[in-house]
């Protein structure tokens, strides 16, 4: 894991929201000296990765989906379905949203159309359910998925 990575946040969200700080531990990787031993284990050569009963899973919202239904600790996924579907709306529009706010922010300040859609979406997407401050009323997936970018981009 790499300490400045907004993926590698949402892993340790995760984590440590689900209090599994003695069972999962936390290998510093310098991505700019990545030792060889970590190429081996993990070809894909990306952060976060986790190995668990000799699986390597990647890809930060697999990682947590597989944190949060392979671990035990408090969930952060939903029973309701209507919640559940919108969780998986948003999780698939994470990348779409980091990537219309990193243009807007290499443009050094001209917000560009992608971006304020993406903004509005996100504002429109938090008032949904009305029932809390985060996405889906209650933490979850969705709120560790976002908020290591947003505040990122702050």
């Amino acid at each position: 894991m790499t300490y400045v990575c907004p993926y590698v946040h949402r892993a340790w969200i995760a984590r440590n929201f689900k209090g599994l700080q003695h069972k999962i531990l936390l290998v510093p990787i310098d991505m700019a000296d990545r030792p060889a031993w970590f190429s081996k284990i993990y070809p894909e050569n990306q952060v976060p990765c986790l190995e668990h009963n000799n699986k390597m899973i990647g890809e930060s919202l697999d990682l947590i989906k597989y944190m949060d239904n392979n671990f035990e600790g408090p969930k952060l996924s939903h029973d309701d379905p209507e919640k559940q579907g919108f969780a998986e709306e948003l999780l698939a529009y994470s990348d779409t949203f980091n990537q219309a706010m990193m243009s807007a922010l290499k443009d050094k300040g001209t917000v560009t159309a992608d971006a304020e859609a993406a903004l509005d979406k996100i504002e429109v997407s938090l008032s949904k359910f009305g029932d809390g401050p985060f996405f889906l009323g209650q933490f979850s997936l969705v709120d560790i998925a976002y908020a290591p970018f947003v505040d990122g981009f702050q």
